[in-house]
């Protein structure tokens, strides 16, 4: 196994941390940025969707060499949630809460897995991993798109 996969809890775990507890404020963030999507925004939505989000980081360690796809699918989100993040701070023109764990931590681990766990004839894997990622990262925006449009 590779030590760059018990990275993933703790960067996982770090980036939580970044976004709701110090400085925190991401609820605030995402009710201010998607007023739509602001009753639906609780406290239950981050639980489920951050518990979700360690529970895949948590399975890397135990499975990142049998299942390369997987990780680098979770790895993909990882380098998608970053980009999420840059993205959403040039909108806001502003401090995004989960930014700096996202750079400093995702974008490095996303790079270290494609580099570790690919070689030259792994097209196929690395554009299927990345379809992967993106799912992973769009399951939160369906189900608050989902729950807006039910009321």
């Amino acid at each position: 196994m590779y030590s760059l996969f018990y990275f993933y809890p703790l960067s996982g775990i770090l980036h939580i941390f970044e976004e709701y507890v110090y400085p925190g404020g991401f609820d605030h963030y995402m009710r201010k940025m998607v007023p739509a999507f602001a009753p639906y925004i609780t406290a239950l939505f981050a639980i489920i969707f951050n518990g979700l989000f360690i529970l895949l980081c948590s399975s890397i360690p135990f499975i990142g060499n049998q299942f390369p796809l997987f990780t680098l699918s979770v790895a993909a989100l990882l380098g998608i949630n970053a980009l999420v993040h840059s993205i959403g701070a040039i909108k806001a023109k502003a401090y995004v809460p989960g930014l700096i764990t996202a750079l400093m931590l995702f974008v490095p681990l996303s790079i270290a897995s494609y580099y570790t766990l690919t070689n030259s004839d792994a097209g196929p894997v690395i554009g299927i991993s990345l379809l992967l990622g993106i799912c992973y990262q769009i399951i939160p925006i369906i189900y608050l798109y989902a729950r807006q449009q039910l009321g």
